[in-house]
């Protein structure tokens, strides 16, 4: 029996071998960092300390809440204070989460329409740091207007607003979930 033998020249082999390595897929490892976070700071809504606040706005006549006229402006203020240098870090966030509580109007919330002879037609609009309209429809992220040793304070204010026509009188209710995001 004979045997036929095939010598394939040195080049061809080394290309037929650069190309099986080339073929070969590449591995590496994704690692993940992060911190579960222990600290708690306080916050207060205009000077009353807690995680839930209620800002009352002033009863307003109803004929001074035309269309396209905004009315009672409150200022709010949220101070947080803590020992942790987190709590005082201008890093600090206050997210806005209109995803489940907040029914929305034009980017205002809209009264949940409390009782009896709820109020309609109006809205309650925010207003930032720097008088700017914030609007909630995607979700807003407010940074601290000061941040010192000890603490951090963000501001802004709520108002009535009649969107698109006139105010109609009664009691008005809307939430607003909230979430402290830490650096």
């Amino acid at each position: 029996m004979q045997t036929a033998t095939v010598r394939l020249p040195a080049t061809l082999a080394l290309i037929l071998l650069g190309a099986s390595a080339t073929a070969q897929a590449q591995r590496g490892d994704i690692t993940f960092n992060g911190a579960v976070s222990t600290v708690t700071c306080e916050v207060s809504f205009n000077g009353v300390v807690g995680n839930d606040a209620t800002v009352t706005l002033p009863t307003i006549a109803s004929n001074s809440l035309l269309s396209g006229q905004s009315g009672g402006r409150t200022p709010v203020v949220v101070r947080i204070r803590g020992a942790d240098p987190v709590c005082s870090s201008n890093r600090l966030a206050i997210a806005l989460n209109t995803d489940r509580s907040a029914n929305l109007l034009n980017g205002r919330l809209r009264s949940t329409g409390i009782g009896v002879g709820g109020g309609t037609n109006a809205v309650v609009a925010l207003r930032d740091a720097q008088d700017a309209r914030i609007d909630l429809t995607g979700g807003v992220v407010l940074r601290p207007v000061a941040a010192a040793a000890g603490g951090a304070e963000f501001t802004f204010s709520a108002e009535y607003y009649a969107d698109s026509q006139d105010a109609v009188p009664g009691a008005f209710q809307a939430p607003l979930r909230y979430t402290l995001n830490y650096p």
